[in-house]
């Protein structure tokens, strides 16, 4: 359960190379279709 998160709506594994908006931040992303 992911609250008001919803997992069809989270990006995948290629978000991760982006950069983060601050040090320390935390990316929820879908991989094989798990959170």
């Amino acid at each position: 359960d992911l609250g008001d998160i919803n997992a069809d709506d989270l990006p995948g594994r290629e978000h991760l190379k982006d950069p983060g908006t601050r040090d320390g931040q935390t990316r929820l992303i879908k991989d094989n279709g798990k959170v």
